[in-house]
């Protein structure tokens, strides 16, 4: 059964499979397990039985929510539960007073791109080479009503 929860330290080693498998690179575990504890930071994980399945995680911070990553196994892709976890964050985001919600992605990252523009989010800029593989990061925002 699906659950959206909190993260937990406990999680902290699954999530850096599933970024390593899914991205090639992590935040790792001595980030995620600090991000944890983070009062300003926000993740929800997504699990299902024991399985962690994806998060998603933020920072809240002067009335503007930070997406900072978003992963979710290809297993559990069109069902619906990406949209679930945005929601989710965003609803979070809202309640504390959030304003805006920004985040970048990998200019080749398309799926992902079409999945925020979906949402509302709007190109804002274009950081140069700003990813270690030296592709450029799209900026996305979007104003909180």
């Amino acid at each position: 059964m699906l659950k959206l929860r909190d993260l937990w330290i406990s999680d902290v080693e699954q999530l850096v499979e599933l970024e390593t498998k899914l991205l090639g690179e992590t935040l790792g575990q001595e980030m995620l397990s600090t991000e944890a504890r983070n009062p300003l930071a926000k993740f929800i994980v997504a699990t299902y039985g024991n399985q962690v399945i994806g998060y998603i995680g933020g920072w809240l911070v002067a009335e503007e929510l930070e997406i900072i990553n978003f992963v979710i196994d290809p297993a559990y892709w069109h069902q619906g539960i990406g949209q679930k976890m945005f929601n989710a964050l965003i609803d979070y985001a809202k309640a504390k007073g959030a304003k805006t919600v920004s985040l970048e992605v990998k200019e080749s990252n398309q799926r992902a791109i079409n999945f925020y523009t979906l949402q509302g989010l709007k190109m804002v800029r274009v950081r140069k080479k700003y990813y270690h593989d030296g592709q450029d990061a799209i900026v996305m925002m979007k104003e909180l009503s």
